[in-house]
C-alpha cells in the first residue's frame, strides 16, 4: 500500500464497503465528467483528501441516478474508485483538497496557487 493511501485507510478501522466505493465513484463521475483516468484519479484523491476517508466521503456525496450507473463508463469509474481506496493508485494531486475546472476561477481560488493541473482541473492544497 502506498504511504498516503495507508494514512487514508488508517483513518477508519475497516475496509471500505461497496456502498462507500460506489459513493466515491458517484462523486468522481459527477465532478469529473469528461475526464480520462488521470483526471478521474485526481478528482477521487482530492475528494478523499478533503473528507479524510471513504466513510466520510460517502456521507458527503449524493448518489447518481440509476440510469447514470449503467454501462462501461461507470464500471470504469467504479473500478478506479476501488483501486484508489485499495491504495493501488498514488495521489497525483500532492494532497489537494479543492479543485475547479481550468477555465473557471471561483472566488476561493483567486489568491491561491494551484499545486497541480491534471486533466481539465486545477487542484489546490487548501
Amino acid at each position: 500500500m502506498l504511504p498516503l493511501a495507508a494514512s487514508i485507510s488508517a483513518s477508519f478501522s475497516r475496509d471500505p464497503t461497496l456502498g462507500e466505493v460506489t459513493a466515491l465513484a458517484d462523486m468522481m463521475a459527477d465532478m469529473g465528467k469528461g475526464e480520462g483516468e488521470e483526471g478521474l484519479t485526481a478528482v477521487g484523491w482530492a475528494l478523499l483528501n478533503r473528507y479524510g476517508g471513504a466513510e466520510e466521503a460517502a456521507s458527503a456525496g449524493r448518489p447518481l441516478p440509476l440510469e447514470r450507473r449503467c454501462g462501461a463508463d461507470f464500471c470504469r469509474v467504479l473500478g478506479l474508485a476501488a483501486r484508489i481506496l485499495a491504495g493501488e493508485v498514488p495521489d497525483p494531486t500532492r494532497g489537494a483538497t479543492r479543485f475547479h475546472a481550468h477555465d473557471e476561477l471561483p472566488a476561493w481560488a483567486e489568491e491561491r496557487m494551484p499545486c497541480a493541473l491534471i486533466g481539465g482541473h486545477l487542484f489546490y492544497a487548501v
